[in-house]
């Protein structure tokens, strides 16, 4: 696709995506933000550049999802503006920014070129994730 989400909840409050699937998505296969109260429970996703990106969200749910990329398979290049060499397209299963009191657990991440990116976070809670075959940071 070229869009940058397939599937994306901005400034929500009180919703719950469960039980899909989502493939081959854009930039971001499955995007929140500026939202409240949002659950992602049971959402799969394949292929895309980044899995889930959430920002600037407060009490978000990511649970018993699946993430997978098949790309390390055939892996994507870009030019390297700096030195013109090719580089390896930085995939992530998931982008998180400025989320607060939140909670990521018992979801698996597999393929992507980083597991689970996080910064600027407040009282988020990782537990029973599962980050296998990255190429590079699992978290």
């Amino acid at each position: 696709t070229r869009h940058t989400s397939c599937v994306t909840l901005s400034r929500c409050d009180g919703v719950t995506l469960a039980g899909v699937r989502v493939e081959h998505g854009g930039r971001y296969t499955v995007q929140v933000t500026t939202s409240h109260d949002v659950t992602l429970r049971d959402v799969h996703v394949v292929n895309g550049h980044t899995g889930v990106r959430a920002h600037a969200t407060t009490r978000l749910v990511v649970e018993r999802c699946t993430l997978t990329s098949h790309r390390n398979k055939r892996t994507w290049y870009w030019s390297d503006t700096k030195s013109g060499a090719p580089k390896e397209m930085e995939t992530g299963g998931t982008t998180f920014t400025a989320l607060t009191d939140s909670t990521v657990a018992h979801n698996v991440v597999t393929g992507y070129f980083d597991g689970v990116r996080s910064s600027d976070c407040t009282r988020v809670r990782y537990a029973h994730n599962t980050v296998r075959d990255v190429r590079d940071d699992a978290f």
